[in-house]
């Protein structure tokens, strides 16, 4: 996330900058060469941030500024820099932006309130901003483009066109600028790991969070040559080789927050209430799974249904019988291929991607992604198919939403699939050589009844298992 008002302070740095020396950064252990004193960061921090205040609309929005002010906080506590002068401000956008200056002045926009579902999403926003700050990235910058002012006061001295010295600025900056920001990135989202953890937050939201935001931010490797942050994918993955210490950073808080206070499902004015979760669980089906509090679910032989709060979208469970056994699917892999066919031949414009090998209770499988049209309104759904170790049954899983509500429940329902179980839940004995519960010999779904609401389209999905 980028800093715009401290990012064109940059360019005008007084000359009165002189060599200080060497700084580590904190955890990383990596040496800095800054050109500039914290007290120098902090003063162009005050400024920047009374401009930014200036030019900005601040929120009235009691629940974001509570979020954020609570959050922060937290943070602020972790980082532990006595000498900071704290303050949260929320500014009104639909831009999903944030930033920390120098001396703790912290900004988030209200556009990403759509991509945090709870504190601990926002602790990993708010925690890797603040890592810009406390890393002093802002002095490294500067210092790097007063040594890039050398090279470019030739060219200003012989040549005025603007479109030349941006072509100047766009090489050099390829070429040394950007990287160092982009490590900037990858130091910031490790540090703020580490906040987040020592804040009591539940790291793993990290992953979640970006994972999220990195759905507007996909970037190929050409693009991502020429941008400060790095690509979705290579954030998530470095992320993922920090969770283990984060993790240890998180066993040893004095107050495990875990998730926080989660938040309402309607983005423009939420609710921030927690719902304790639910669990529901089968032995009959040989399922166990969390769900959020305030979704409701229903059962109907082996049909699992759960809706959504907003009633946007629904989660559908189904086991289905493999072939060996009088079902219609050898395996997990013909079960896509056909689950497929089916898509593409009841929907319009039917797209499938992101197809990956998966995970999930003690079963693998295969998941992808689906976009089409159906009853005249645009879907998005994420279906996943698992077999059991023994090969026995078949899981089927599906999130279903409209496509321009589908973020907005997915952490709700990407955390049934983490807290699946399938394992040390029996069938009673009675039920061992018949088709599993809820199952027709043939592996066909018993039909569910569905629930109305007016506020989407509930989709039958019993034909397409």
């Amino acid at each position: 996330m980028k800093t715009p008002i401290f990012c064109l302070m940059f360019a005008v740095v007084p000359a009165f900058f002189v060599l200080t020396g060497c700084n580590t950064v904190p955890y990383t252990g990596r040496s800095q060469l800054l050109m500039t004193s914290e007290a120098q960061e902090r003063e162009m921090g005050v400024q920047a941030w009374q401009s930014v205040q200036n030019e900005e609309r601040i929120s009235t929005n009691p629940q974001y500024n509570a979020a954020l002010t609570r959050v922060g906080g937290n943070i602020a506590r972790a980082v532990n820099r006595p000498d900071y002068v704290w303050e949260f401000k929320v500014f009104d956008s639909k831009v999903p932006n944030a930033f920390c200056l120098p001396g703790g002045k912290v900004a988030v926009y209200s556009g990403l309130f759509t991509y945090t579902a709870n504190d601990a999403e926002l602790a990993a926003v708010v925690g890797h901003e603040a890592a810009h700050a406390v890393a002093r990235h802002g002095g490294e910058r500067i210092s790097q483009a007063q040594m890039q002012q050398i090279g470019a006061s030739v060219l200003d001295a012989t040549v005025d066109d603007a479109t030349i010295k941006e072509a100047y600025g766009i090489g050099t900056n390829v070429g040394v600028m950007l990287p160092y920001s982009r490590k900037h990135e990858y130091e910031a989202d490790y540090l703020g790991l580490i906040f987040m953890a020592q804040a009591g937050y539940d790291p793993n939201a990290a992953i979640s969070f970006w994972e999220k935001f990195g759905t507007i931010s996909q970037t190929n490797f050409f693009e991502e040559l020429f941008s400060t942050h790095p690509a979705g994918d290579n954030r998530i993955e470095e992320l993922k080789k920090k969770l283990p210490e984060a993790m240890a950073q998180y066993q040893k808080a004095s107050v495990r927050l875990g998730l926080g206070q989660v938040y309402g499902k309607e983005i423009t004015s939420p609710t921030f209430n927690r719902v304790a979760d639910k669990t529901f669980a089968d032995k009959n089906l040989g399922l166990q799974f969390g769900y959020p509090g305030d979704w409701s679910l229903s059962t109907s032989g082996g049909a699992v249904q759960v809706i959504t709060a907003d009633q946007t979208g629904q989660v559908n469970f189904q086991n289905a019988l493999p072939a060996s056994r009088g079902g219609k699917y050898g395996s997990v892999d013909d079960a896509c291929r056909q689950l497929q066919e089916k898509l593409r031949s009841r929907t319009a414009n039917c797209r499938i991607s992101n197809q990956k090998t998966v995970s999930f209770g003690g079963c693998n499988g295969v998941a992808f992604n689906s976009e089409f049209e159906l009853q005249g309104k645009q879907f998005k759904q994420h279906m996943v198919v698992l077999s059991r170790p023994d090969g026995s049954v078949f899981h089927v899983y599906s999130y279903l939403a409209p496509v321009a509500a589908y973020d907005v429940n997915l952490a709700g329902a990407d955390g049934i699939l983490k807290t699946l179980k399938t394992a040390g839940i029996t069938q009673p004995a009675s039920a061992a050589p018949k088709a599993a519960a809820g199952l027709t010999s043939s592996g066909q779904k018993k039909a569910a009844p569905q629930k109305k609401n007016n506020n989407t389209t509930t989709i039958n999905l019993n034909s397409f298992f």
